[in-house]
């Protein structure tokens, strides 16, 4: 989403494999839906506000690690 002075998340969802080998499935892990106000975590569903920020500002501090370590690769596309 365009904000002001720069682009905003509506959501961010982070998928991991769930199950043993090839009966393991890619689920939905953490979902963090801004604009809705809805955040969920698989094995706990719904969390409240102030746990899902706090579980966010972790996740992201995560992600930035793996990113500055070239862990993974990043594509950022617009419309």
């Amino acid at each position: 989403m365009r904000g002001w002075l720069s682009w905003l998340f509506d959501y961010v969802t982070d998928f991991s494999y769930q199950g043993l080998a090839q009966d393991a499935e890619l689920c939905k892990e953490l979902d963090f839906n801004f604009l809705d106000g809805e955040h969920t975590m698989l094995g706990w569903g719904p969390l409240r506000l102030a746990e899902a920020r706090e579980l966010f500002d972790i996740w992201q501090s995560n992600f930035i690690a793996c990113c500055r370590l070239e862990c993974f690769s990043v594509t950022v596309a617009g419309d």
